[in-house]
């Protein structure tokens, strides 16, 4: 063991080391940009390191967005291709926001 601490990141993320949907821990920041903010984590029920990719929704957004959202997230979720990241799930978070969550292709390191 190497003593660095399992959850890292910005401590003032409020999604750090929580749990999103119950599901999946929150573990670390590791990108963001335009649609919104990746975070490394862990779907718990089977230990599986994951990406998780929370969007970021619009004041404008509408009911048929969100039905659009679910739609490309299901779609993506049945492309197999050893070239293209897994998309294994997605839901809403406590704020609402939509968010997928895919294949990790990060190092991983099991504690």
């Amino acid at each position: 063991k190497d003593a660095s601490p399992l959850i890292q990141g910005d401590v003032n993320d409020p999604l750090i080391g929580s749990r999103l949907d119950g599901r999946y821990l929150v573990m670390k920041h590791i990108g963001s940009g335009g649609m919104g903010v990746v975070y490394e984590g862990v779907q718990l029920s089977v230990d599986r390191p994951v990406a998780i990719k929370l969007i970021r929704m619009l004041s404008d957004d509408t009911h048929r967005r969100r039905q659009r959202f679910a739609l490309e997230a299901r779609m993506v979720g049945r492309i197999e291709h050893p070239n293209v990241v897994r998309v294994y799930d997605y839901g809403t978070a406590q704020d609402d926001s939509p968010f997928l969550v895919m294949e990790s292709v990060m190092p991983w390191l099991p504690a």
